[in-house]
């Protein structure tokens, strides 16, 4: 399409017909159209035009420098910014333009393509990058006349407003939105700006007296800093300076009332996280720790003692070779493992751009770059010689299933220990023999059933002197938990006999 056509469709009432025709003549690149585009961003009837606008003359502006390749490349991420931004506008949809941007996005793969040649062989690893900081650019910070609302003066060139003459006010500067920087050829740094106290006017750190009123800056304060600004990594994290604008826009308009609400749910969220946090420790509490007293009725007297019997007994293992002491019977095979062995590392370059305010009206946008690096691994396979065997052992045995006859129990106060003297002797003493069995240690287990008033029992696990002193039939108070409840045993430390 002609460029006179485009710059009639600049001009045309339909809101679409301008939306599309900003696009092509950014994607063209054609500084005829400038004027027309600062039209539409200083008047247009909407600000997503108006955004869009002033976006599109930055991005024409820059592109004049750039070569084929960078340029389609460009045109790919600002077409891709554009239709992400108008996602969330309310007057237009990204099916507004997205014939025209696929076309685009298109023709820019193919010229991208046609330039790149693909690498004879892959590399196997990535080596690190030259780390470290540079400054890659330094640019006009921007300010506001607050005399007569000129909005994005230049912060060096417009030492006063040129629409009513009003004085720079230099701790009001700030930084240019990302896509709209104005660089600064040749610029000579000589400190931060001093503000001459009889005038207000930022003068060069260089100068002794104000060039506006001729006072001497003896003594003269100096202009604000601005904070530093992240802009994010400069390749992979490309900031949607549009869809900020937009997004701008709409979040100052329901400031108020999305923050009020904010407040309102952060204060409701909290008191119900604290509410239900309170009831959880209380429950939890009144279930494992709040006793409750109960009396019951002692209804027998139960006890169990058992000898812990071992057997000298074959066994069959297998390990790493070499065998332990005293095995037999011995076979071998080769198995195969594997590992994971350091080879070493994978480094990636993270760079991230500052903007540093200087204090003269400039900013210099610093570059800083790291090495992210992994470690990175390959499998190394091992042969291992792995050892079948025999041993004879000492193996502790169940008593309740293979020496029934080491188990004693019953009810009453007269608990007695089985025979086991003619069966096996003491592991102190006995033989390393096959089948051989001994016995090596003494358990006992002694308790009270508590006979409640609703019919459960409930049982108390004593040492033997204490529970031998209470007699069946007996009153008692004990205490219990909501928890020692729903099992039926009772806190036995606080058992008490009822006169």
């Amino acid at each position: 399409m002609s460029i006179e056509l485009l710059l009639a469709e600049l001009q045309s009432p339909d809101k679409r017909t301008r939306l599309r025709a900003i696009y092509q003549v950014a994607m063209d690149g054609n500084p005829t159209a400038l004027p027309a585009l600062q039209d539409i961003a200083n008047n247009d009837e909407y600000r997503e035009l108006k955004v869009i606008a002033n976006s599109a003359i930055q991005y024409i502006q820059k592109g004049q420098q750039a070569d084929t390749v960078t340029d389609a490349k460009n045109d790919v991420v600002w077409s891709q910014t554009l239709m992400k931004a108008l996602e969330t506008s309310a007057n237009f949809s990204p099916d507004d333009i997205r014939d025209l941007v696929q076309l685009r996005v298109t023709q820019a793969k193919d010229i991208v393509s046609g330039d790149t040649q693909p690498p004879t062989t892959k590399p196997t690893a990535s080596a690190p990058h030259p780390t470290g900081k540079s400054v890659v650019g330094t640019y006009e910070m921007l300010w506001d006349c607050e005399a007569c609302g000129t909005k994005k003066l230049l912060g060096v060139t417009h030492r006063f407003c040129p629409n009513c003459g009003a004085t720079q006010n230099a701790n009001a500067r700030y930084f240019p939105a990302e896509g709209e920087e104005v660089a600064l050829e040749n610029h000579v740094y000589h400190g931060v700006d001093r503000i001459c106290p009889a005038c207000g006017t930022p003068v060069s750190a260089a100068a002794h007296f104000c060039g506006n009123c001729g006072s001497d800056l003896e003594g003269a304060a100096t202009a604000r800093i601005n904070e530093e600004q992240a802009e994010g990594g400069f390749v992979e994290n490309k900031r949607d300076f549009v869809a900020e604008r937009f997004q701008a826009d709409v979040a100052t308009s329901l400031a108020p009332a999305k923050a009020a609400t904010t407040r309102r749910n952060r204060r409701l969220q909290i008191g119900g996280c604290v509410g239900i946090l309170v009831t959880m420790v209380v429950s939890l509490f009144g279930f494992f720790v709040v006793k409750m007293s109960e009396e019951v009725t002692i209804q027998q007297h139960t006890w169990e003692r058992v000898y812990q019997i071992e057997e000298y007994t074959k066994e069959t293992e297998t390990r790493d070779c070499p065998a332990p002491s005293g095995a037999y019977n011995i076979s071998q095979r080769t198995e195969q493992r594997s590992r994971q062995v350091a080879d070493g590392q994978d480094c990636e370059q993270v760079c991230t751009n500052r903007r540093v305010d200087q204090g003269d009206g400039s900013f210099r946008t610093e570059r800083d770059c790291r090495n992210e690096c992994t470690t990175r691994y390959r499998t190394e396979y091992y042969n291992v010689q792995v050892c079948t065997y025999n041993i004879n052992r000492w193996v502790g045995l169940d008593e309740a299933k293979d020496a029934p006859w080491a188990i004693a129990s019953g009810q009453g106060t007269s608990p007695y220990w089985p025979t086991v003297d003619n069966r096996v002797a003491s592991c102190d003493s006995a033989p390393d023999t096959l089948g051989v069995q001994c016995w090596k240690n003494r358990e006992a287990t002694y308790i009270l059933e508590l006979l409640r008033k609703n019919g459960k029992i409930a049982t108390c696990e004593l040492d033997e002197t204490e529970w031998s002193q209470y007699l069946d039939g007996q009153k008692a108070r004990v205490q219990f938990t909501m928890f020692s409840k729903m099992q039926n045993r009772a806190l036995c430390d606080e058992l008490e006999v009822v006169n």
